[in-house]
C-alpha cells in the first residue's frame, strides 16, 4: 500500500513538473549555472526575449490565418519573418553563451492567442492591433533598459541590431489601428 502511495505521489509530482512552463523552467536551470546578478539577469532577459519572439511568431501566423485585411496580413508576414530571425539571433546567443532558453511562448501569451482565436474577425483585428502594439511598446523598454544595464558587448549588438525593427513593427501596428479605427 505504501508503495502504492509513493508511485501516486511521484506521478503527481511529475505532473506539477510537466506543468511548469518552458520559460519557469529555463530561468530555473539559469538561476543554478550562473552565479553572479548581472549573469542571472542577463540569462532571464534571454529566457523571456526568446520566448517573447516565440508569441509574436504566433500572433503573426494567427492573423495570417484569421484576417483578410491587408495591411494586417502585411504586418503581420513582416513581424513573422523578423521575428523568426531574431529568434535564430537571440538562441544562437542563448547557446554560445550557456543559457538555457524556452522552446515557446509563455502561458499568458497562449492565454492571450486563444482568446484573440475566439474573437469574430472585425473584433479579431481591432484586438490583435492593439495587443502587439501594447506588447511591442513593453519589449521595446525592456531591450533599451537591459541595454543601459548590460556590461555584454555582444548582447548589446543584439540589442542594438533588433531595436530598429521592433520600432517599425510599432509604427505599423498603430498605422493599422488608425486605418481600423476610421472604417
Amino acid at each position: 500500500m505504501r508503495t502504492i502511495a509513493l508511485l501516486v505521489a511521484l506521478s503527481c509530482l511529475a505532473c506539477e513538473k510537466n506543468k511548469k512552463e518552458s520559460s519557469e523552467i529555463a530561468k530555473q536551470q539559469n538561476d543554478e549555472q550562473f552565479n553572479t546578478w548581472e549573469q542571472k539577469k542577463e540569462a532571464d532577459f534571454i529566457v523571456d526575449a526568446v520566448a517573447e519572439h516565440y508569441a509574436s511568431i504566433r500572433f503573426a501566423q494567427l492573423a495570417m490565418n484569421k484576417t483578410s485585411n491587408p495591411d494586417i496580413r502585411e504586418v503581420a508576414a513582416t513581424i513573422e519573418l523578423d521575428q523568426s530571425q531574431k529568434l535564430k539571433k537571440f538562441t544562437g546567443y542563448a547557446n554560445k553563451k550557456g543559457i538555457s532558453v524556452p522552446n515557446e511562448e509563455n502561458e499568458s501569451a497562449k492565454d492571450k492567442l486563444n482568446e484573440l482565436a475566439n474573437q469574430q474577425r472585425t473584433e479579431f483585428e481591432e484586438k490583435w492591433c492593439k495587443d502587439l502594439a501594447k506588447r511591442n511598446e513593453r519589449d521595446i523598454q525592456t531591450f533599451e533598459s537591459m541595454w543601459e544595464k548590460t556590461s555584454d558587448g555582444e548582447l548589446k549588438d543584439l540589442i542594438n541590431e533588433a531595436l530598429p525593427e521592433m520600432r517599425t513593427h510599432l509604427v505599423k501596428l498603430r498605422s493599422c489601428q488608425e486605418k481600423l479605427a476610421m472604417n
